[in-house]
């Protein structure tokens, strides 16, 4: 009879062990799934969240803030619905003297300084900007951004500056 009693308790202890491993594993499964539905609520908040910043802020930025700056997607799509870079070629052509033996951080702030002080857009081209504005909720200020950075790049390109390009 000690024989089986020994038995008896080999097995009440395997089918405790088989109960215990089962419990833990459902735990763990619980917090699996809890894991994996708070990451998918922190993705849903962070959508949210640059959908209200992205209105508290204003529409995105057209270019990107490293050096050298570059137009970003937006401001790509911004250039061609204006032809910054058709307006770029022609006017860099007149520029081109002045910019001689100037570094090309210098000719990217002639530039800037060029289409905030100098340009002066005619009708078709301001209604093109404002229109282009108009569209997509954007400042201004972003056409002059545009404007410059493309009469920046054709300037470094007809200079033979293109390594210091973007």
């Amino acid at each position: 009879m000690e024989g089986w009693t020994n038995n008896y308790y080999i097995v009440v202890v395997a089918l405790t062990l088989v109960f215990g491993i089962g419990m833990w594993v459902q735990k763990v499964n619980t917090s699996v799934k809890a894991v994996n539905d708070l990451k998918s609520n922190i993705s849903a908040i962070k959508a949210n969240l640059d959908r209200i910043i992205g209105h508290m802020f204003g529409p995105e930025r057209p270019s990107e803030s490293k050096s050298p700056v570059r137009l970003t997607e937006y401001g790509e799509g911004l250039s061609e619905a204006i032809g910054a870079k058709q307006w770029a070629e022609e006017t860099a052509s007149n520029l081109l003297t002045k910019m001689q033996g100037k570094e090309a951080y210098e000719i990217h702030e002639l530039s800037f300084q060029y289409v905030r002080e100098e340009f002066q857009p005619t009708v078709e081209q301001e209604a093109l900007y404002k229109r282009s504005v108009y569209e997509r909720g954007a400042p201004r200020v972003h056409v002059d951004e545009v404007l410059a950075l493309e009469l920046r790049d054709c300037l470094l390109t007809l200079l033979n500056l293109t390594d210091q390009a973007p």
